[in-house]
């Protein structure tokens, strides 16, 4: 199919790493467009394939199809060679969280399962190894830029509200969620629930192994835990919890909607905004020990949603403040509502920022 195909690659990055490779592989040739706006004859190449990051309505897209081209994603050539029973996971959140666990679930049958997709493995890569399952996470980019799918299982974890940046509306990014559908066999959707997080992501990974044949007890797959979710750990009498993965409002909810008996509860919010203005909700969590900050980019925004105690343009200068007010007994999470790109690389590295000055913290206190 790709053999000495010519191909045109919109972007650069690791998805682009990953296609080079893969049609190299098929002895193709491929011409990374790094800048968007350059000139270029389209009629010369065999296929056109997009990074998932590039905005949809990017007048690349647009020229694409004056010139009737069609493109494609990394997704979807994986797709048209994969030949290995394949779950495709998207959906708000808990999707990495979900993909472990059908990953765990499935191991615990003795079967070969690699996972990739939307994380640093590209599903493209997969195809170098021989398994017996496939397990990819999909985000709404590589979902709204993909037509050309195959799953035998598809499922959406839920939705709520983000990516609003890229999508521009909630029902834009609902809908590039929701494609899933049409693409797999046996399809899934979780509804909202009052049940909490762990109890409805192991439900609907349980359901998704049990489509596959495999029968995998909830119980097990709850013990699967992901650093930078409320990861917690105590320190001289205060609680810290690590929630740096709740990059949008709808996580931080779940996040406090977890929290029963504490004493003062000091929850950090901020970063960049992705679009989002529905900090509002955080109100419903509001009480006399609950304690808001802001910090970062999204401050302002966070502030004339919300009362806030605090606010300080960095997560550190926050933290440094919030130092000299916390007491035994108190909690702080981190649950920024917000991603992390205004000061960190990504979520990870915040977490790790954060769990490092609470460890430092706890020398001094």
């Amino acid at each position: 199919m790709f053999l000495h195909a010519r191909v045109l690659m919109l972007g650069e990055g690791l998805t682009s790493k990953a296609v080079k490779d893969f049609i190299e592989t098929h002895s193709g040739e491929v011409h990374v467009l790094a800048d968007l706006n350059e000139d270029i004859a389209l009629k010369q190449f065999d296929y056109i394939v997009t990074s998932p990051g590039i905005p949809f309505d990017h007048p690349i897209f647009k020229k694409i199809a004056l010139e009737h081209k069609t493109y494609l994603s990394d997704i979807d050539l994986f797709c048209m060679v994969n030949q290995t029973p394949t779950i495709a996971v998207t959906g708000t959140n808990g999707k990495t969280t979900v993909t472990k666990m059908i990953q765990a679930g499935l191991e615990s049958h003795d079967l070969n399962v690699r996972v990739g997709g939307n994380q640093e493995v590209s599903c493209l890569e997969l195809l170098n190894h021989h398994c017996d399952v496939y397990v990819i996470e999909l985000s709404s980019f590589q979902l709204f830029h993909s037509e050309n799918l195959s799953f035998d299982i598809g499922l959406v974890t839920n939705l709520d509200t983000d990516h609003l940046s890229w999508h521009q509306t909630v029902e834009h990014y609902h809908q590039s969620k929701m494609k899933l559908k049409r693409f797999s066999k046996k399809f899934m959707f979780q509804e909202k629930s009052p049940l909490p997080v762990d109890e409805q992501n192991s439900s609907i990974a349980a359901k998704a192994c049990d489509a596959l044949g495999y029968s995998v007890s909830k119980t097990l797959l709850q013990q699967i835990k992901l650093p930078h979710r409320m990861e917690e750990f105590n320190l001289n009498g205060i609680k810290w919890i690590n929630d740096s993965k709740a990059t949008n409002v709808s996580a931080t909810c779940s996040a406090l909607a977890t929290f029963t008996d504490y004493h003062r509860l000091f929850v950090i919010l901020g970063g960049t905004l992705k679009g989002q203005d529905d900090f509002f909700r955080l109100k419903a969590y509001a009480g006399e020990n609950v304690f808001f900050l802001a910090y970062g980019q999204a401050k302002n925004s966070i502030c004339s949603e919300i009362d806030v105690l605090h606010e300080e343009d960095s997560l550190k200068s926050l933290m440094d403040w919030l130092m000299k007010k916390v007491q035994q007994g108190d909690t702080i999470l981190l649950s920024p509502g917000c991603s992390s790109f205004d000061q960190f690389r990504d979520y990870t590295e915040r977490g790790i920022f954060f769990k490092h000055y609470a460890r430092q913290q706890s020398k001094i206190l």
